[in-house]
Order: C-alpha cells, then sequence, then structure tokens
C-alpha cells in the first residue's frame, strides 16, 4: 500500500505546512510591492453581507430594506433573511434598515477592507408607531457579534420550551459531536458516548431529527439514533425542545432534538484543520488488543475482507433440508463431498485469538468550503465539508459479575463472571454537501447530502473469575473447580446515508402566506460481519483446551462465527402553510396567525444474523465435544504441540483430510436456534395532519393552541432460519394499528425588565422499538445475556407539563427556572427475563433481557439554568463568563401485574410494586468557567459535570435492581486564534482529567455488576481559514 494509516496524517500535514510557508511567502510579497505601487487600480472591492431577524422571536425577515447610504444603493432580505452588498470600495460606511412595523435602524459599519466581507447580522425591533417620525436607532456592527444573540431570541420567542447551543459554544466547550454538546445542555445526559437521556428519560422517550426529519436508529436496541454519527462540521445549532407542538413529531417525552446543519456562507471559504490525540489507556499502557484483520480495516471498511462464505444457506445440520450434511456420516462420505467442505472451510478467517500491538496516535483531518455565486437569473450558495478520524481505546480491566441469589445476602457469582480486557481502532469520516438556489427573494430550493461511516474493530479477552470482587465464591458444575476464558474478535460499519431537498415559498400572489415542504430518504446500515468467538476450559490439572462439557454440569461453548446485518431506510415527506399576522377582534383587539400540514413517514427494517459453529464430528449431529482426547498434552507451553485455541482452525484439525477420509475432523455447520429465530422484518408507517392557531394578546401576551392526528402502523416479523419451522406464529408477530390525537397548548407573558413566563400542556407518545417487539434471540458471548423482544408490547401515552421563567439579563446573558411534570401510561421498561414471564408457551429464562409494559410512571423536577459574565460585578472581569445548569427530577413508576407476578410471591424479600424510571438520575449538574478575549484571540474554558446514580437495569431475581453509581467529569480547552487576519486557530482539549470507576451494582448492597476505568484523554489541532 503507498501509504499505511499511520503514515497519511503525517503527509498531509507536511504539504499543509509547506503550502502555508509558500502562501505567506507569496503574501509578503504581495505586500511589500503593494507599498511600494502607486496603482491603486489592484485594490479589490470589499462586501457588505448578513441576515436580519426579529429581535423577539429570533425569526428571519424577508423584504427587509438595506440602504448604503450616501452611495445610492439598497436591496432587500431573501426569505432567509440574508442581504448582501457587493463590490464596495474599502472604508467606512453606513446602512439603514427598515421594514414596515420594525424601528429604523441605522448600522455603523467600519472598516471595509480591500476584498473582503463585513459581516453585519441585526436583530431588528419590533415597533408599532409610524416609522417615519421616528428618528432611526443607531448602533454599530461589532455590537451585533455573536451567533448565541440570534439563539437567545429564538428561545425567547418560541412557544414550547426549548435550548440551544451553536457551533461558537460546540467548538468552545469541545464538543467533537453532537453526543458531546448534548452532555454540557441543561437537564442532559448521554449513555454510553452516544445515547440522549433529558430529563431523566431514557433514549426511547426522545427523538432525534435532522433539520426535522426523524433518523432511524443505526443501533439494534435503541430508539434514537447514535449521535456521535452527526459530525461537528456540518452542525450549525442543536435544540432540544422539551415540550410539544403540533407541528412536531409527537413520539417522545423527555426532549425532541434537531440537528441544524449550516447554512452556506455568504462568501467563499475555505478551512482546513488537522488534529492529534493521547488516550491515556491505549497510549499510556504503550498497547492495546486488537487482531490483525484486514488491510482496509485502519480507513473503517473492512467488509470484504469478511464476507460471508458461499453456499452458507446448505451447511445447515438440518437432514430433511437436504444441504451438505443430509444423511452423511464418516462412513459414507465422498471425495467430491469432502472437496465441497473443505472449500467452505477454506472460505472462513482462521483467526480466533487476539494479541497485544502498540497504537499510534489518535488523528484527524477535515476540509471545510462554501461560496455564495451570483448569476445573472439566481443565487447559487454552495457547501462541502469533510472529516476523518482515526482513533485507538482500550480498557485495561472490566470486571462482569452474575450474580445468584436465594435468599440473604449474595455470597456466590455464577460462572459467567469475568475479568476481561478489550481493545479498540475505529476510523471515522463524515461528510456535508449542501446546494441552495435563490431565483429570487421569494423562493429558495435546496439540497442536502450528509453521510457519515464508522468502522471500528474490536478485540477482547476474558478469564472466569476465580473469586467475587468483594469475595464472593465462584458456581462450578458438581462443585468440581473448573476455568475457562473466551477470546472475542469482532468488526462493526455504521453507515448513514441522508438526501433531502427542501423548497420555501413567499410569492406575491399568496398574500404574505409562506409556504415550507421537504423531502428526505434516508438509509441507516448497520454490520457486524465475522464476529469470532472461541473458548478454553480445563479442569484443574486434568485438560487445558479448547471448552468441552464437563460431567455433572453444562459449560460447553463451542467456537462460532456470526455474521449480523441491519438495514433500515425510511421516507420522510412535509408540508407546511402559514398566514401572516392578520388583527381580529374578539372583543379585545388580537393579532393571529394559522398554520397546518402534514407528514408521512415510513421505515423499513431487516435484521439478519447467520451463525456457524464447530461440530466436533463429522455425522452432523448436534454435538459440541471438541476431537481432542483426554491425555490432550496442551495447556501454556504447549500451544502448538496440540490441539488448542491457537491453532485449532489449521489443516491439521479442520475438515476431511482427502487421503483419509475416516480420520477425525472438525466441521463449521450452519445451527439454527430451533424455535426462536434471530432474523425479523419491520416496517413502520405514520400518517399525521396538523394545525395551530397562535395569538398575540394585549398586554405583551401569546397563545398558542395546536392539534396533531397521527395514525401508526407498526408489523414486526420474525423470519426462520434455514432448516427451521416457527411455532406459535401469531403470538410472536408483533402487529397493531392506532390513531392518536396529540393536542398542545402554550401561553407566553412578557413582563418589565425582561422577564419571561411560559407554560405549556402537550399530549406525546412513546412507541416501542423494532428490536423491543422482536421476538428474536441476540447473545452477548462475554456475559453470556441474550435479549429477546416482546411482541405484546403498546405504545406509552405522555401528558407533558411545563412551565419556565426567563430573566434576559443582556442579549448573551440569562437567569432561567423551569419545573416539569409528566404522566406516562403504560411505559416501557427493560427487565431481566423471568419463568413467569411469558409470551404463549414460552417464558424468559432469567439471564434473558426483555422489555414488558408498566401500569404508570409519574416524572417530575426543576432545572436551573445561568450564563453570567462576570463583567457585570466588576468591570475588569468582562472576559470571563459562567454557565451552570442544575436538573433535580424524582420518579415513580407502578409495577403492572406481569411485572409483579415475575417476583414469584409477594412476600419474598424483593417485592415491590414501585421502582424509578430506568436511566433517570435525580440530580444533573454541569459548570463551565470560560475566559474569551477576543482581542487577544484566546477562549479557555473549564467544564465540570455531574451525574447522580440512575437506574440501569429491573431485576427480579435479585435482592434489588441494578442501578449505576454517580459520577462526575471535569474537561477543560482552550484555543488561540492568530494570524494577520485571526485566520490560524490552535485548540487544546483535556477531557476526563479526573478519571473515575464506574461501577454499576445491586441498589442497596456491595454486590457489584460491572466495573471499569475510564481513561483520561488529550488532544490538539491546528487549523487555517482561507
Amino acid at each position: 500500500m503507498l501509504f499505511s494509516g499511520y503514515k497519511l496524517p503525517f503527509l498531509i500535514s507536511f504539504v499543509f505546512a509547506c503550502t502555508q510557508s509558500s502562501l505567506f511567502a507569496q503574501d509578503v510579497n504581495a505586500t511589500s510591492d503593494a507599498n511600494t505601487s502607486v496603482n491603486q487600480t489592484t485594490i479589490k472591492p470589499g462586501r457588505i453581507l448578513g441576515r436580519v431577524f426579529d429581535a423577539d422571536s429570533g425569526e428571519a425577515l424577508k423584504d427587509v430594506t438595506v440602504v448604503l447610504e450616501d452611495q445610492n444603493r439598497e436591496t432587500k432580505t431573501d426569505l432567509e433573511g440574508r442581504y448582501r452588498l457587493s463590490d464596495i470600495a474599502p472604508g467606512d460606511y453606513s446602512l439603514l434598515f427598515f421594514k414596515e412595523n420594525y424601528q429604523r435602524t441605522r448600522v455603523k459599519a467600519d472598516g471595509v477592507v480591500s476584498g473582503r466581507s463585513k459581516l453585519v447580522d441585526l436583530p431588528l425591533n419590533p415597533d408599532y408607531s409610524n416609522l417615519e417620525t421616528l428618528d432611526a436607532f443607531e448602533i454599530t456592527a461589532e455590537d451585533l457579534a455573536g451567533s448565541d444573540i440570534q439563539l437567545l431570541a429564538l428561545r425567547q420567542e418560541s412557544m414550547v420550551v426549548m435550548d440551544a447551543m451553536g457551533s461558537f459554544d460546540m467548538s468552545r466547550l469541545g464538543a467533537g459531536n453532537v453526543a458531546d454538546a448534548l452532555t454540557k445542555m441543561v437537564g442532559t445526559s448521554v449513555q454510553d458516548g452516544k445515547y440522549v437521556v433529558v430529563r431523566g428519560l431514557a433514549d426511547r422517550y426522545s427523538n432525534a431529527t435532522f433539520n426535522g426529519v426523524p433518523i432511524p436508529s443505526s443501533d439494534v436496541y435503541r430508539n434514537t439514533p447514535q449521535l456521535d454519527l452527526f459530525p461537528s462540521l456540518a452542525v450549525d445549532s442543536i435544540s432540544i425542545k422539551k415540550s410539544f407542538s403540533a407541528d412536531m413529531n409527537p413520539a417522545f417525552a423527555g426532549g425532541s432534538v434537531d440537528v441544524v446543519t449550516k447554512a452556506y456562507p455568504e462568501e467563499f471559504s475555505l478551512s482546513v484543520s488537522s488534529g492529534f490525540g493521547y488516550n491515556e489507556f491505549s497510549h499510556g499502557e504503550g498497547e492495546y488488543l486488537t487482531y490483525e484483520g484486514g488491510d482496509s480495516d485502519w480507513y473503517g471498511f473492512g467488509l470484504d475482507h469478511r464476507k460471508i462464505p458461499d453456499n452458507l444457506d446448505a451447511f445447515t445440520d438440518n437432514s430433511a433440508n437436504g444441504g451438505v450434511f443430509a444423511g452423511l456420516n464418516r462412513n459414507n462420505v465422498t471425495q467430491e463431498k469432502a472437496a465441497e467442505i473443505n472449500s467452505f472451510l477454506k472460505q472462513l478467517n482462521k483467526e480466533f485469538v487476539p494479541f497485544k500491538k502498540s497504537p499510534q496516535l489518535d488523528y484527524n483531518l477535515g476540509v471545510e468550503y462554501g461560496d455564495f455565486h451570483e448569476l445573472d437569473d439566481i443565487a447559487l450558495g454552495t457547501m462541502f465539508s469533510v472529516d476523518f478520524a482515526s482513533k485507538t481505546k482500550a480498557t485495561p480491566q472490566k470486571f462482569y459479575q452474575d450474580p445468584l441469589w436465594g435468599s440473604g445476602e449474595i455470597n456466590q457469582i455464577s460462572w459467567n463472571s469475568y475479568e476481561s480486557q478489550v481493545g479498540t481502532e475505529s476510523a471515522e469520516i463524515g461528510s456535508f454537501a449542501q446546494i441552495v438556489v435563490i431565483p429570487n427573494e421569494e423562493n429558495e430550493l435546496g439540497l442536502i447530502l450528509l453521510y457519515s461511516h464508522t468502522g471500528e474493530k474490536e478485540a477482547s479477552y476474558g478469564r472466569m473469575l476465580e473469586e467475587g470482587i468483594n469475595g464472593e465464591t465462584v458456581e462450578t458444575p458438581s462443585g468440581d473447580p473448573s476455568y475457562k476464558e473466551i477470546f472475542e474478535i469482532k468488526w462493526e460499519e455504521r453507515d448513514m446515508i441522508v438526501s433531502q431537498i427542501y423548497g420555501k415559498h413567499s410569492p406575491e400572489i399568496m398574500n404574505d402566506w409562506s409556504l415550507d415542504w421537504r423531502y428526505s430518504h434516508t438509509k441507516v446500515d448497520l454490520d457486524e460481519p465475522d464476529r469470532r468467538v472461541i473458548m478454553r476450559g480445563w479442569k484443574e490439572d486434568e485438560y487445558y483446551g479448547p471448552l468441552r462439557k464437563l460431567s455433572g454440569g453444562d459449560m460447553s461453548g463451542v467456537p462460532s462465527i456470526i455474521w449480523r446485518s441491519m438495514k433500515d431506510k425510511s421516507d420522510f415527506a412535509k408540508i407546511a402553510l402559514e398566514s401572516p399576522y392578520k388583527e381580529f377582534d374578539f372583543g379585545i383587539p388580537v393579532e393571529a396567525k394559522f398554520s397546518f400540514g402534514g407528514s408521512k413517514n415510513k421505515t423499513k427494517r431487516i435484521f439478519d444474523q447467520s451463525q456457524i459453529k464447530l461440530s466436533g464430528n463429522l455425522s452432523g449431529n448436534n454435538n459440541s465435544l471438541m476431537n481432542a482426547p483426554d491425555d490432550f498434552s496442551g495447556g501454556i507451553g504447549n500451544y502448538t504441540d496440540g490441539l488448542d485455541v491457537h491453532n485449532m482452525m489449521s489443516e491439521t484439525y479442520l475438515g476431511y483430510d482427502p487421503n483419509d477420509l475416516r480420520k477425525p475432523g472438525n466441521i463449521f455447520m450452519f445451527y439454527p436456534e430451533t424455535g426462536t429465530p434471530n432474523d425479523y422484518e419491520s416496517v413502520e408507517t405514520s400518517d399525521a395532519i396538523f394545525g395551530s392557531f397562535e395569538m398575540n394578546l394585549p398586554n405583551e401576551q401569546k397563545a398558542m393552541f395546536g392539534l396533531r392526528q397521527e395514525r401508526l402502523s407498526i408489523e414486526t416479523i420474525p423470519v426462520p432460519d434455514v432448516g427451521e419451522t416457527l411455532d406459535a406464529v401469531k403470538e410472536k408477530y408483533a402487529s397493531f394499528e392506532s390513531t392518536t390525537n396529540h393536542p398542545s397548548i402554550s401561553y407566553t407573558k412578557d413582563f418589565a425588565n425582561d422577564f419571561k413566563f411560559s407554560t405549556t400542556y402537550g399530549n406525546t407518545m412513546a412507541k416501542p422499538t423494532f428490536r423491543e417487539l422482536a421476538f428474536v434471540s441476540t447473545d452477548d458471548p462475554i456475559t453470556g445475556r441474550t435479549f429477546k423482544g416482546n411482541p405484546s408490547l403498546e405504545p406509552s401515552l405522555i401528558d407533558n407539563y411545563d412551565a419556565r421563567v426567563d430573566w434576559n439579563l443582556s442579549e448573551k446573558e440569562i437567569l432561567a427556572i423551569s419545573i416539569f411534570y409528566k404522566i406516562l401510561e403504560k411505559p416501557i421498561q427493560q427487565t431481566r427475563g423471568s419463568p413467569n414471564i411469558k409470551i404463549g408457551n414460552e417464558s424468559y429464562a432469567t439471564h434473558e433481557t426483555t422489555f414488558l409494559n408498566s401500569d404508570e410512571a409519574v416524572l417530575y423536577g426543576l432545572e436551573l439554568e445561568a450564563k453570567i459574565s462576570l463583567g457585570r460585578f466588576w468591570e475588569d472581569m468582562d472576559w470571563f463568563k459562567i454557565g451552570s445548569n442544575l436538573t433535580w427530577s424524582s420518579s415513580e413508576l407502578t409495577l403492572s401485574d406481569a411485572e409483579k407476578s415475575a417476583f414469584g410471591a409477594n412476600t419474598n424479600s424483593n417485592y415491590k410494586e414501585t421502582r424509578a424510571l430506568e436511566g433517570q438520575s435525580e440530580w444533573i449538574f454541569n459548570f463551565d468557567f470560560s475566559y474569551q478575549n477576543e482581542d487577544l484571540g484566546l477562549t479557555s474554558t473549564l467544564i465540570y459535570s455531574f451525574y447522580d446514580e440512575r437506574l440501569e437495569a429491573a431485576s427480579y431475581n435479585l435482592p434489588n435492581d441494578v442501578w449505576e453509581d454517580a459520577y462526575t467529569n471535569l474537561d477543560f480547552i482552550t484555543s488561540y486564534n492568530f494570524g494577520k487576519n485571526d485566520d490560524w486557530d490552535v485548540k487544546f482539549s483535556a477531557k476526563n482529567i479526573i478519571p473515575e470507576v464506574r461501577i454499576s451494582r445491586i441498589y442497596g448492597t456491595q454486590t457489584i455488576v460491572s466495573k471499569y476505568e475510564t481513561p483520561t484523554t488529550f488532544g490538539i489541532s491546528l487549523s487555517k481559514d482561507f
């Protein structure tokens, strides 16, 4: 290969640096020439451009007249409030903005520079006086800088309770993707670094949209998409709407996260960035667990190396299916049949055991381009970005325990309890493109494309615990001392492709009505090919080799290979009409506007899993014994002398010997799970119509009434594997339809001194995911746990009540307090299985995890938020800013009869009728302290976060539920802008500075279920704007 993975970032950085040296030299020469030249015709004109929005509502204002005074030039803003004045000689200017019913405003735009743009964004204040009698309100362009102004204005005038974060704050807080940013927002946390929890409600009670379009999940078990898939280069802002309005998807209770892409720039822009990262565990230890894999793994594409072998379906142990093994035994094998089997086996990857390797530094590369083209009849905005990141991670010590409990204290754990190590290599590619066509000021058309790809190689090793973390004894078969180790290597690829087209129209014939429409096609894929698992087990002083059945018990775990894929496709369309405000007289003067529309969304999923296991003989029987004699001399120091995990895939032990067809060998065959398949197909369709009526009332009051009708249909069908029959079909199918009405009411009141009170009510829902409905089994070989869905689940309906008081201290400062109260009917909870939980005639084993509807749940809480500049108290401290938010919440879930029956008798000591909601922390606290000196170009931020303990999984066979302990996080980020035009930026980050051990335990006890340490990570990056 011409450039290996570790050489590429250094090569690009070298070229990048050389290019800059050349450009710098050219710039110096050009400057010198300019100083000695008297020919002024070489001076390029400048530009003034920007956006105009309503200072109260934050909405873009179209048809605002922008006058370049003393130049006899003017223009008007378009549908998005944008304007542009080109071909302006360098110098100082004055702009006059005016629009009917808004205050006439004059802005000084000093310092227009040759060949560059002066950005002037303006919040225009409403004024219902006669504008002709008013003098223009005068400000400077510098007073308007900062996107936070518009985001706070949007929040202030929004009729729903919302929080927002712009791209500047994402950079200041070191958020590399959407998931990182959400951890810094009010009442929000993230599970597993990817999934959002809002107001104590786990990811099933939230949804995520991309420019308002729902995105399918790229995780088998989750409702929302993995938010680390959204690259930060593409994101302009993130909003979390915590209350409902009729134009929104009602499938949420905690919050609806909307990722808004960047608008095209108003001028040419090009930015290039490169960075490096350091992980305390992988780089500090100098090694991590991995395996060889394929040549293209380093850039995230490894499927070709891990293809399913040809004719896999024929390698089944079901003779009736007519497969390769039909009627086969070691006495009638032919050379032709043996060759067919050996050919199949040769297609399998033989690597099963991982090894330690020294890591390279993490690195990332990014390019962002944008431009605005003024053609003869139309304007064209373009934007494109692409970034690539490569990372290694290591977890050198991770404990998982499976407690066993009869009564009293827990003093024993099962043999499915491990101390393990995990190593990962990941490559991430994110790309974003946008083309916007503006034929005139009344119309806008756009195309948006987003592509995100992640490839992750993972290797793990687990050794059965000889003793529990707190001294518990370990269960063994028939009381015999025995041990086992497990090795797993796997590959995962996630792809998300989003294509959206949209239109915004407000032609003159519509009398100021606006028409917005959007169509989106989304494709989300998850591929986990060639997941290989092998175990080594032995009795003390007796046997050391591949795991075998032990007398008196069943610890068998034959080597296996699994191919798994999930393909989701979604088509979404939405159209909305909105009227302008009109005056009405209902006894009191009222201004009102109407909006209505409809949407349609259809999502399809195909989930497929194929598994082959090693058989120890050639008869085709489902026999898990390995072909090794009892006096096998393997073990430490003898890996190559006999059959062992390191060589059992060699030709010595695998397949048929063509010279002696009766010689025993090991054969991989396809083993379907009898009665419980692994595959399923699903489809969900939702059709909605909605309308709302918004009023401006006297005395600075507003009210909005909305109604949305949602028709929902979900169907999930288990698909039998090869040679399998599926009994009790109806009981294992999930199929339901519903039509629900979702009303919403909002009221706001503005008081003197910039106080605002708002209150809302909305009825929403939480839908079961496809995986939660599918009655199929998905195993985790390390923990020994199995996920199996529940086709009888029903959607939850939620009543949401919110109230908030905002105090806007300035355009960038705010104090706020919110309260919320939610009633959830039939909430869905994840739980460990119990023989008393049944689907038809089948029950759930204690090692299985499933999902149940509870009766009801109540959640209520309080949120406090502050964004303050210390310059408010001490003039010399104006560069220092504080941001903080605190959330307290409490929940109580009432168990259903099915859940209570899982305890057995109500006299059992672990019996309960209520518990907390899954994922809900009582306290969440975020605090950031920033130094922002624009004169020096220096921004530094210290961020502290605290997340209280929360329910991880309900349990019926333990003395209490499993809870995750509280934990904290401390990050530091600093960036420095430099260069002639502040076009260079260097950023340094240190995350998880005070690392903590993350522990899950049985609530109220010291019994630990899982325990692992977290690393400190460091990063440094350099970027250049052209």
